[in-house]
């Protein structure tokens, strides 16, 4: 009987250094995990992305789908340019159909300030040849499809 009671503390020894093993394994693998996680998103989120809409539930959307990167809202074209002149964004996404400047008009002032930001139409009424005879860089149609922003984002950012 001794002999059994003995050889049991020692097997609850092993699984105890066991447990502690694996403990720190996790913890260690965690931590690791955190860095990588932490360095990829700092190379994604090094991007600004700025969304012009008129309609706050779009702009409210594409700043979710879009949480990886730094995302800046602009209600208009004119509040657009404000936000261009101090922080110039690496992306922006443009609904066609605004008030007081359309997307068309905003894309002919951006390309003025900066030619090399890619331009990325937003639309429910304009259609793909639309945008692209005014030389965007890509197009959204509305209603808007989480993975067609991520793929277009995704595309026109790696252009950069």
């Amino acid at each position: 009987m001794r002999d059994h009671l003995v050889e049991q503390v020692q097997q609850e020894e092993r699984i105890a250094e066991q447990s502690r093993r694996a403990d720190m394994a996790i913890k260690m693998l965690a931590k690791e995990a955190a860095a990588r996680i932490d360095g990829e998103l700092a190379e994604t989120s090094a991007f600004t992305v700025l969304v012009v809409d008129d309609e706050p539930q779009v702009r409210s959307f594409l700043v979710r789908a879009l949480s990886q990167y730094k995302v800046v809202e602009a209600g208009d074209g004119n509040e657009a340019l404000e936000i261009i002149q101090g922080t110039p964004p690496d992306l922006v996404l443009a609904d066609i159909r605004m008030p007081d400047m359309d997307g068309f008009a905003l894309l002919g002032k951006l390309r003025e300030i900066d030619p090399n930001v890619p331009v990325v139409a937003i639309s429910g009424f304009a259609s793909e040849e639309d945008v692209i005879e005014y030389e965007f860089d890509g197009f959204l149609p509305k209603p808007i499809d989480l993975e067609t922003v991520m793929q277009t984002v995704e595309k026109s950012l790696s252009r950069q």
